[in-house]
């Protein structure tokens, strides 16, 4: 199959308005730093809802990282896409909803709406029938956001790919564009 082929039939898995719903559940699972489990756990559902394994680990009590995995055939490298789940206070912000084709509330764009967009497109890839030659791995780590964030989450992932307990070959870190 031609590589546009496969393209075309990847995009035809991405349903836009399922993105929005999942988005608008995480935003509405408060999440702001130090009280992220809960949107861990719903994270982690949503991954395995679009077909991928996931896992919460804890850096500590309350507080998981989730993880998203797709496994490749195993010969070829290994690739992170990541972000925050943690919010600043939701304190003062919109309350969260979709009007039109947006979607609003406290994390939409930064960065809960990125995350859930990592997901969907590696379950299109998936549902798609894509063989990926290395893992695909999705991360949503705890202790981002000021003033209370310390990196405990991204450090965690970090630590772990030091160690060879993860192995990673590539990796992009979601950024909101604002």
């Amino acid at each position: 199959m031609s590589l546009n082929k496969q393209i075309s039939k990847v995009l035809d898995q991405i349903d836009t308005d399922l993105i929005a719903a999942n988005t608008l559940r995480l935003i509405k699972e408060a999440s702001p730093t130090c009280f992220e489990e809960a949107a861990s756990k719903l994270y982690c559902n949503i991954l395995k809802e679009y077909g991928l394994e996931a896992e919460l680990q804890y850096i500590q009590k309350g507080r998981p990282n989730g993880l998203g995995k797709i496994r490749g055939e195993g010969t070829g490298p290994t690739l992170l896409l990541g972000g925050h789940i943690d919010t600043i206070p939701v304190q003062g912000c919109v309350l969260p909803r979709i009007c039109g084709r947006r979607v609003y509330g406290r994390g939409a764009s930064d960065m809960k709406g990125s995350l859930v967009s990592m997901a969907a497109a590696a379950g299109a890839l998936k549902k798609a029938g894509v063989k990926l030659k290395g893992d695909l791995l999705i991360a949503a780590w705890v202790d981002h956001e000021d003033p209370d964030g310390k990196g405990m989450g991204p450090k965690e992932i970090a630590g772990k790919i030091r160690t060879g307990e993860l192995r990673i070959d590539g990796h992009h870190y979601g950024r909101a564009f604002r």
